[in-house]
């Protein structure tokens, strides 16, 4: 009877600690049981955090390639060309062809065989005669709106591309009646002064 008294602590203590070594096994090896869909959600080691879609380049607008006569004959285009600068103009150049309405005609230069695209505009009549006899207001409107027609004609350059040599822009005022420059159409009208040659 002693020697049970006496075992019944040890007896305990001996299950406790075969109690608590199965609950830490069951604790350890707790992974094991866990289920697969919530193994499945977490991230992989493989897959890269950072992976993201390819970058492209965008592209540039092709370019028109009819001639000058076959623009100035084709529906539309005149709206293709606004479109194309409101989408991929300078604000200067949005600003000037803002004010071009259509296209006038085409030509060929007096004397010469460069092509000339004529446009039509809402810009002012400019009083050619004081500007002879030394007007300085119509002098300063009349050399301001022959820099807007070499804007224009480095938009139209950035739409249109064809073999012609020497290409003209010639913008006429809103009554249709006379040009404020003949502008070559080129990338660099602005720095050429409306020239075809490098200055």
């Amino acid at each position: 009877m002693a020697s049970n008294s006496n075992d019944g602590p040890l007896g305990c203590g001996i299950l406790i600690t075969i109690a608590l070594i199965a609950a830490l096994v069951q604790q350890c090896g707790g992974d094991d049981d866990e289920p697969t869909a919530s193994r499945s959600a977490q991230p992989s080691a493989s897959a890269s955090p950072e992976a993201s879609p390819e970058k492209t380049t965008p592209q540039k607008p092709k370019k028109v390639t009819m001639s000058l006569a076959e623009i100035a004959e084709t529906p539309g285009s005149f709206m293709q060309f606004k479109n194309f600068v409101e989408d991929n103009g300078t604000a200067k150049q949005k600003e000037v062809v803002s004010h071009l309405k259509g296209w006038k005609g085409f030509r060929r230069g007096v004397g010469t065989e460069f092509p000339i695209l004529e446009v039509k505009s809402d810009y002012p009549v400019i009083d050619i005669d004081a500007v002879d006899a030394g007007d300085d207001k119509e002098l300063e409107l009349w050399m301001q709106l022959r820099v807007e027609t070499q804007h224009a004609a480095e938009a139209f350059s950035a739409w249109w591309e064809a073999d012609e040599p020497n290409p003209r822009l010639q913008v006429f005022d809103h009554e249709g009646a006379d040009i404020y420059d003949s502008t070559c159409i080129d990338p660099h009208s602005v720095k050429n002064d409306g020239s075809c040659s490098e200055s």
